[in-house]
């Protein structure tokens, strides 16, 4: 009778074990199927533009406030970095979003200078460019 229930003790170990690791491997690719959505919905650009010369911060301002008007938004944020010029905005029209610092964003215009080619290149994406400027 020890035996029998060693053996089925055994079995029993076995089948939890197999069972445990086709659980674990399930939850791990929906991890990862999420994970991609996410990412890829972070990144979805709706223009792109090129200036060949190097926009000040007024006149970036003042472009990003068309690309807002474009899609009856409302300016949210700026940030000035040394060869880049971000806004952030928030429009109705777009579904996804996120919340920055209480404010929900899902709008960035992004302006960079390349100092080798002299232009400004101008990325507008929903909800943020998730990138190295």
């Amino acid at each position: 009778m020890y035996k029998k229930l060693k053996f089925y003790f055994v079995i029993l170990s076995v089948l939890w074990i197999g069972a445990f690791t086709q659980v674990m491997a399930e939850a791990k690719f929906h991890y990862n199927s999420f994970i991609d959505a996410y990412t890829e919905k972070t990144t979805s650009l709706l223009q792109e533009k090129e200036y060949n010369e190097k926009l000040t911060f007024a006149e970036g301002r003042e472009c990003a406030k068309q690309f807002l008007n474009q899609y009856h938004g409302v300016l949210v944020k700026e940030v000035k970095g040394d060869n880049f010029y971000s806004f952030y905005g928030y429009s109705d029209l777009l579904h996804s979003n996120v919340v920055i610092e209480n404010q929900k964003i899902n709008l960035n215009i992004v302006f960079t200078y390349n100092e080798k080619e002299g232009k400004t290149i101008v990325k507008v994406v929903t909800p943020f460019l998730n990138e190295d400027y």
